[in-house]
């Protein structure tokens, strides 16, 4: 795990990411700003290109790598050669590439009362993340663990994986569609 690093500390982390034969599926979460050109912004006040980082990482080839990319402007790393030939086959975005993704406060009612509206999912967050937790969820984080409760079996094969990213799909969608567009943005499944 990296948390406000460096450029040098994601790199390091790319490199260190278990290649096939150290695991079956190996599910990678990463979070930023970004830009609409996919620039990463770090705390260092340092704006780096994504793609730049991956192709200068010895990254291990894993051809059940899915990655969970929870950033504004996601889907503009989809059509990227180092995203799809060095990091991963399989993404799940928060966002198309013209978007941003917005944040979801079970704390309060505005826009959309989501603690009164997903009863099931505020008492999940609230056991798991603690008295500390200041409510505070990005979008991508809430359709996860929506679905997450939804599905009877956890999944166990990429192919379980695939159904499950599906269905965060449709769980984004169906929010969107009948609860807000404003407090929410398009989860795009990418499998090459």
């Amino acid at each position: 795990m990296v948390e406000n690093g460096t450029p040098d500390a994601l790199r390091l982390f790319f490199s260190a990411l278990p290649g096939d034969e150290n695991c079956d599926i190996n599910l990678v979460y990463l979070a930023s700003h970004q830009s609409p050109r996919g620039q990463w912004d770090f705390t260092q006040k340092k704006l780096l290109p994504l793609n730049v980082l991956l192709a200068e990482a010895k990254i291990p080839v894993h051809s059940q790598r899915i990655v969970l990319l929870d950033t504004c402007f996601a889907a503009a790393m989809q059509g990227q050669q180092p995203w799809r030939e060095n990091l991963t086959p399989t993404s799940l975005f928060a966002s198309t590439a013209s978007e941003e993704t917005p944040e979801v406060n079970f704390h309060t009612p505005q826009p959309v009362d989501f603690a009164h509206r997903y009863p099931s999912a505020f008492a999940w967050l609230k056991e798991c993340l603690g008295k500390k937790w200041d409510g505070k969820i990005s979008f991508l984080g809430f359709v996860w663990v929506q679905t997450f409760l939804s599905v009877k079996d956890p999944p166990s094969e990429m192919r379980d994986w695939i159904d499950f990213l599906q269905k965060c799909q449709s769980t984004a969608r169906e929010f969107r569609d009948k609860v807000s567009k404003k407090a929410s943005s398009e989860i795009i499944l990418s499998i090459d």
